[in-house]
């Protein structure tokens, strides 16, 4: 159990220090529970998971599949635009302790032509339980800029979580590891940040 809080702690030192140096795609919001309730990370227990806190992913003990399209508002975008968001994960259960899951999503404008760039991501990732209740997880990561602005480049997330009781839980995921610059040539920066997680139910 101390072991454990240590490991924790000194992962979250870790993710804090790397927060400012990703340039992949922002998260704009997965999943009707996830994005209502505005903060996932301490919780992850849904497939949408994988785009806020992998290790919560341990948690979902049978195959699951989710799936989402997402009317992005025109706000800042162009009103000539018709900006959207597709996502979908599938998770298996390897056995007791291990899941994998595979996802992707792309978020761009059904306007032709249009001036936003569509990202692409392809995920392929593991979760476990490390302890009883302290797990693991890692994204990989392929992206890809089209439209316009093509570019490609793979990154990583990682994600912990520790269930203090049933009631009570947290989580920490750093997402872009690699600090992949995925920024167009063209200087759109639209849908680019860095992010750093963290969260508790």
């Amino acid at each position: 159990m101390k072991k454990g809080k240590i490991i924790f702690c000194s992962l979250l030192v870790m993710c804090t220090a790397w927060s400012g140096f990703a340039y992949s795609y922002d998260n704009l919001g997965y999943g009707v529970r996830a994005t209502g309730m505005g903060a996932f990370v301490g919780l992850a227990d849904d497939p949408s998971a994988i785009f806020y806190n992998p290790a919560g992913i341990a948690q979902l003990e049978r195959p699951q599949l989710y799936l989402m399209y997402d009317k992005i508002s025109k706000f800042t975008i162009g009103e000539n635009e018709n900006p959207y968001l597709l996502s979908g994960v599938g998770v298996y259960p390897l056995n007791d302790k291990l899941r994998f899951f595979l996802g992707g999503s792309q978020k761009g404008s059904l306007a032709n032509p249009t001036n936003v760039v569509t990202n692409n991501v392809g995920i392929i990732g593991l979760a476990g339980w490390l302890a009883q209740d302290f797990s693991l997880g890692v994204n990989g990561k392929f992206l890809y800029n089209s439209n316009y602005g093509k570019k490609k480049g793979v990154d990583l997330d990682l994600g912990l979580f520790y269930r203090f009781s049933p009631k009570f839980s947290v989580g920490v995921a750093l997402e872009n590891l690699l600090a992949t610059d995925m920024v167009p040539d063209n200087g759109d920066t639209l849908w680019s940040t860095s992010r750093f997680r963290g969260g508790r139910r």
